[in-house]
């Protein structure tokens, strides 16, 4: 089975700042793999309820070969839960606010030194957010009939404090005061304009159930709205890509989280099966 000729962290340093990357794999691109990843607290670091590490509620399968604009890509079905209050069983095809899960075929390639996931932009969000607007706390959710465009995750030579653009867009939101969803006459239905935009914070090591990983690319996302209300700004989540595995831990930061319980939890690389 050939794979994708994606580059990776190595501890060399290209053109003084730059790190230099070696061939590998930075998502798991080889068919048949299957990534779990486990629920931890950030604050306490113990696993989430109910099986410790062995609660994956995300997995990442590589499922089939495929090509895209003319470059080899993968398949890659992607399955994630969010919350669910207890009793709840999430249906991927209509979620809920209250149990909210995601499970859909992506596509994943290598374009020259870029790795693209092919999605709705959207699909990288939460489901809602929390803002402050006018003194009060308002929660925003996003729709778009953008459908699915190539999105650059991540650049093989960026180096610390490299940025780019992942999407760009029109969108349209729903505003509404915090406990006032289910009101009506509270909820206000605005059109903007919206960016999506990755930067490298820095590399470092990183620790999860599945191993230690050295050097790891820190890559944060950030949420533009314009247009309608007030611009806002949203640190959505971050990253860690580190070499020779790929996706290793991701974590929404609180403001993104706040749809879900107030104990903040990251999702960390736990299992992999079928190597």
């Amino acid at each position: 089975m050939r794979r994708l000729g994606l580059g990776l962290l190595t501890l060399g340093v290209l053109l003084g700042c730059r790190y230099r990357f070696s061939p590998g794999i930075y998502v798991p691109l080889q068919v048949g793999t299957l990534y779990r990843y486990t629920s931890r607290f950030v604050l306490t670091g113990k696993y989430e309820s109910p099986r410790g590490k062995y609660y994956t509620p995300d997995t990442l399968h590589i499922v089939a070969d495929t090509s895209y604009g003319g470059y080899e890509a993968r398949k890659v079905y992607v399955r994630k839960t969010y919350e669910c209050q207890k009793g709840q069983v999430c249906n991927p095809t209509n979620p809920l606010p209250t149990c909210y899960c995601v499970a859909d075929t992506f596509i994943y390639y290598l374009k020259e030194d870029t790795l693209v996931m092919v999605a709705e932009p959207l699909r990288f969000l939460p489901p809602r957010f929390r803002v402050i607007l006018e003194g009060r706390p308002h929660f925003v959710s996003i729709t778009t009939d953008s459908g699915r465009v190539p999105l650059p995750l991540f650049y093989t030579l960026a180096g610390p404090g490299d940025s780019w653009d992942m999407a760009r867009g029109e969108a349209t939101i729903k505003v509404y005061p915090v406990g006032y969803d289910t009101v009506p006459d509270s909820v206000d239905t605005y059109d903007v304009s919206f960016r999506i935009r990755a930067e490298v914070e820095g590399f470092e090591d990183t620790e999860t159930s599945y191993g230690h990983f050295n050097m790891c690319a820190k890559v944060r996302y950030d949420l533009y709205l314009s247009g309608g209300i007030p611009d806002v700004t949203l640190h959505a989540m971050d990253m860690w890509w580190c070499d020779g595995v790929g996706q290793v831990k991701y974590v929404y930061t609180p403001e993104a989280a706040s749809y879900k319980d107030s104990t903040l939890t990251y999702l960390e690389l736990s299992i992999v099966e079928g190597k």
